[in-house]
């Protein structure tokens, strides 16, 4: 197993330094970076969820990456039982690809955990109101990590060579905590309290037991930006060390290749990440995607994740309206704007992770978020092109086909027009 578990037990005292990063002085000087990353010689063009039955017809078109999803719930329907049938379907469906010569990626499904799974110590996440998550709790169970390293090491020995695994924890398979609708905060099962101990290893029950974001007041007393601060980045850390261990998780199975961190949205940027931590972390009508709450603080994850090898950024939302103007590309003089200037506020979220990846050295490839006509193609491809990004991972293969949204012919162009264009 990679030397990872000492990074991720020192992930909280890492995150000390979130308000210098976001809120001090730091802030207003540029990131590290490389530089713009050299232009695309070759986009590689694809599909998520690639369906066998198509396999022939998208390589007609152009497609040369296909996205595999598994599902946990169906591989081990029981706890240490494999179906051998859907494990033989889904062997077959990554050597039909192999044997047509794509590149592979596989989302390994951890986002469909098993009923058998939930129903470990802790098993599901628990937000203020008591309600539970529909995924597992990675974030503060050492018993649902223990029982889903077992499967990603099955999958991975199963399926053999791949280009990539995708890494993600939320319902989406998104680098985030479940969805906040209600301004969910998800650290209030018992591990996470401090009332059992059964967390991973690395991670701390909370600074604050009992305290609510919002809640001005702690312990009959004022609650203090520092307390805020400590309480936020313990929860953003617990994200980032479940994260951490996925990807070594994946390492320890035997996986050499990369490793997507499929992020979506621009998330909480500095401005916004300062403001929410001033109102104690109280629901705000400027974070209505509720950021904070996901765990979507990207500078900061990235800061962490970078740090292990063979990581992509895969921007999960390429070409959906985002930024003033909508969609609007990234530039060569990117990579010299400071993180604190106000101009990253009008990026569209591809320009903004792009940058952020490219701060970090990690390249970038990117997926549209899905339900796309073929009149959205042309601002999806701008970005494909102006980002740099070294593949499009289409959403998905059964709308390609399905007649409602982008044909397959309209994407086999965009991929003409985008290759020969380069």
């Amino acid at each position: 197993m990679p030397a990872r578990p000492r990074l991720v037990a020192n992930v909280a005292l890492a995150l000390s330094c979130l308000g210098a990063i976001l809120l001090g002085p730091a802030a207003s000087a540029a990131p590290q970076r490389p530089g713009r990353a050299a232009p695309t010689d070759h986009v590689v063009f694809g599909v998520l969820e690639a369906d066998p039955t198509d396999l022939a017809a998208d390589h007609r078109a152009g497609i040369r990456l296909a996205t595999i999803s598994l599902c946990w719930s169906e591989w081990e329907p029981q706890p240490g039982v494999t179906d051998a049938s859907y494990r033989a379907y889904e062997r077959a469906t990554v050597e039909a690809f192999r044997r047509a010569g794509d590149q592979i990626a596989v989302d390994i499904g951890l986002q469909c955990p098993p009923s058998w799974v939930l129903s470990l110590p802790e098993g599901q996440l628990i937000d203020q109101y008591g309600d539970l998550s529909a995924t597992a709790d990675f974030e503060f169970s050492a018993a649902v990590r223990s029982a889903a390293a077992e499967y990603m090491r099955e999958v991975v020995s199963s399926l053999g060579s791949v280009k990539y695994y995708r890494v993600g924890l939320s319902a989406m398979g998104e680098v985030l905590y479940p969805e906040a609708p209600k301004d969910n905060w998800w650290a209030f099962d018992p591990d996470a309290q401090g009332a059992v101990h059964g967390l991973p290893a690395g991670v701390r029950s909370t600074p604050l037991p009992g305290w609510v974001p919002g809640t001005r007041t702690y312990g009959g007393a004022a609650v203090s930006k520092t307390q805020v601060e400590a309480w936020y980045s313990w929860y953003l850390g617990a994200s980032i060390n479940a994260h951490a261990w996925e990807i070594a998780t994946y390492r320890a199975a035997g996986f050499t290749g990369l490793l997507q961190l499929v992020m979506p949205g621009d998330g909480a940027q500095p401005y916004l990440y300062r403001a929410r931590i001033e109102a104690d972390l109280a629901n705000v009508a400027y974070d209505s995607f509720h950021t904070m709450n996901t765990g979507a603080v990207w500078p900061v994850v990235l800061d962490q994740l970078a740090k292990l090898r063979g990581l992509v950024v895969d921007v999960s939302s390429v070409g959906d309206g985002s930024g003033s103007p909508a969609n609007n590309v990234c530039t060569p003089s990117d990579a010299s704007v400071p993180m604190s200037s106000p101009k990253i506020i009008d990026w569209s979220d591809t320009r903004w992770l792009s940058y952020l990846a490219r701060a970090h050295g990690l390249a970038v490839i990117g997926e549209n978020p899905g339900h796309n006509t073929s009149g959205a193609l042309p601002p999806i491809l701008r970005l494909v092109r102006a980002c740099d990004l070294g593949a499009l991972q289409w959403a998905w293969d059964f709308q390609l086909h399905g007649g409602h949204y982008a044909s397959l012919a309209a994407y086999s162009a965009g991929i003409r027009e985008l290759t020969e264009a380069g």
